[in-house]
């Protein structure tokens, strides 16, 4: 298991790599035929095996050994890539395979190298190894990559931590990213390097049973990563590992070429447009969530209201929030535990001056 420092070290080594390919594609196909040859493993060459070689490139002149010469040569190969397949891969062996798992998916090979690289992945694909599992995680990219196209950034942090910390064969989709609500919980969603933000919503509308983007009008916003008060709504062709990356580059250049490992892009889903020939077929979610935005926008002064109104509007708010107030008959405090929290949370900022004289 690597430690903090050496995980940096590989995840900004693997990113310079393939920041260089994806800035110069002429790069790429030598790229692909390092790593078939890097992915390439090397029969262990014993002293038996290596002289029944060398007997066997003389049988065209005659048998050595007398009879059985030929038998001896077919059953030495056999041991031979038996020993191969049963040797346990070394650590940079693993490694480089992961470089390939993270190359199909930004880019592809070009002409006779891409039918190089399907029958180097064919040849290795095994869900038995370890390494027969990478190639079959890098067959099932190759093919998203194909579909969905080239990809315009390097990985972002997090899509290397998903690759190199585990094997990805045992998830279809190995990054998992929490997409937060307006009304403060969030959905985990898992996605892989070709996912782009539509697909992307459109697993999150089938796991918290919303409608199409079309007809609810929601959207997907990130927050900024150089720390200003705005948000960023995605377009759906865009891949959304290309928006976590260049999330993260902005971010880096913003902090003088520093970044925070535990600083990381903030998914949010909300109302974009809202359609009114579409009200009526609104999901209790749907309406659930607009009502948190709209609070959202009235706390932060975006929603112009009055006093009597917004106090309206916060106890309406609490009641949604926590539900019926109920009255301690032993005179505990919870009443007025309730009316701090819906002045925090749900009144307006420029009321709270004086809301505590106003409550007297």
């Amino acid at each position: 298991m690597m430690d903090s420092p050496a995980i940096d070290y590989h995840v900004n080594l693997a990113q310079s790599a393939l920041q260089t390919c994806v800035t110069h594609p002429e790069l790429q196909n030598e790229m692909y035929c390092q790593l078939i040859k890097q992915t390439t493993p090397k029969p262990p060459v014993t002293t038996t095996s290596l002289q029944n070689l060398l007997c066997g490139t003389h049988t065209w002149f005659g048998s050595c050994d007398g009879a059985g010469g030929h038998d001896s040569l077919s059953s030495s190969l056999v041991d031979l890539t038996q020993e191969t397949q049963n040797t346990s891969p070394t650590f940079e062996f693993l490694q480089a395979w992961q470089l390939l798992a993270m190359c199909t998916t930004l880019f592809l090979p070009r002409q006779k190298f891409m039918w190089l690289l399907k029958m180097h992945l064919q040849k290795n694909m095994n869900s038995q190894t370890e390494v027969g599992k990478y190639a079959i995680f890098c067959q099932r990219t190759l093919e998203r990559t194909i579909k969905n196209g080239l990809r315009e950034a390097r990985p972002s942090r997090t899509e290397v931590l998903s690759i190199i910390l585990r094997n990805p064969f045992y998830h279809s989709n190995p990054i998992s990213v929490p997409i937060h609500f307006m009304n403060g919980l969030y959905q985990v969603v898992s996605f892989d390097g070709s996912t782009t933000v539509r697909e992307l919503v459109m697993t999150l509308n089938h796991q918290i049973g919303m409608r199409d983007n079309e007809q609810s009008g929601f959207a997907l916003f990130t927050d900024d990563p150089s720390g200003r008060d705005a948000e960023h709504c995605l377009q759906g062709s865009v891949k959304i590992c290309d928006v976590i990356s260049k999330w993260e580059q902005t971010l880096k250049e913003s902090q003088n070429g520093k970044i925070e490992s535990t600083k990381v892009v903030k998914l949010t889903y909300k109302n974009r447009l809202y359609f009114r020939r579409e009200v009526k077929k609104e999901t209790e979610r749907e309406r659930l969530l607009i009502t948190y935005q709209i609070n959202d926008d009235v706390i932060h002064g975006r929603f112009p209201l009055n006093k009597e109104l917004a106090l309206e509007l916060a106890a309406l708010m609490i009641q949604i929030d926590s539900g019926d107030s109920k009255y301690s008959p032993d005179g505990s405090g919870t009443i007025v535990e309730t009316l701090d929290r819906a002045i925090n949370k749900f009144y307006p900022k420029r009321y709270r001056a004086n809301v505590e004289d106003e409550m007297r």
